[in-house]
């Protein structure tokens, strides 16, 4: 990226009032992508990328034929060793998302919460439906200190 493109990338940040993300460097490209199909699949790319979880080895679910309106989230099934798994890959000294809980609350106490956790989000698959604070992002562009562009960072709520 040069300095007159990066120049132009802040200008567009930060002069369009709008509800569009703003522009995204495409690392592929190696060019701002301004239009919003191509930097959901920059974002898309990027978090897909951030996944510890190792799904090696584990069963996917039976793949049977349901009718159109069958509730298919409700088949699935959360086990406690799942919420322990996903627990663990949480890494030390990363920012909380909007609800403040640190990943070694999390870690530490994994025995005592994995269990009410696993209830939770089985209700939430049986019923279809997330809290609304699980759908809450701080996001924020952070510029790398190698190139002079930036990326975006999400904290979520960890659950």
């Amino acid at each position: 990226m040069t300095q007159q493109t990066f120049r132009k990338h802040i200008f567009l940040c930060f002069s369009q009032h709008t509800n569009s993300i703003s522009p995204l460097f495409d690392e592929t490209t190696r060019e701002l992508e301004m239009d919003d199909t191509l930097k959901v699949d920059i974002l898309n790319n990027y978090f897909c990328g951030q996944s510890c979880i190792d799904e090696d080895g584990k069963d996917l679910p039976a793949c049977a034929v349901y009718p159109d309106n069958f509730p298919t989230l409700s088949r699935i099934v959360v086990t406690t060793s799942d919420v322990d798994d996903a627990i663990k890959c949480l890494k030390i000294g990363k920012a909380s998302g909007p609800d403040g809980i640190d990943n070694r609350v999390l870690r530490e106490s994994v025995h005592q919460i994995s269990t009410v956790l696993r209830d939770l989000f089985n209700s939430c698959l049986q019923y279809h439906t997330m809290p609304k604070a699980w759908k809450l992002a701080n996001v924020s562009a952070v510029l790398k200190r190698v190139t002079p562009h930036s990326r975006p960072i999400t904290d979520l709520s960890h659950f």
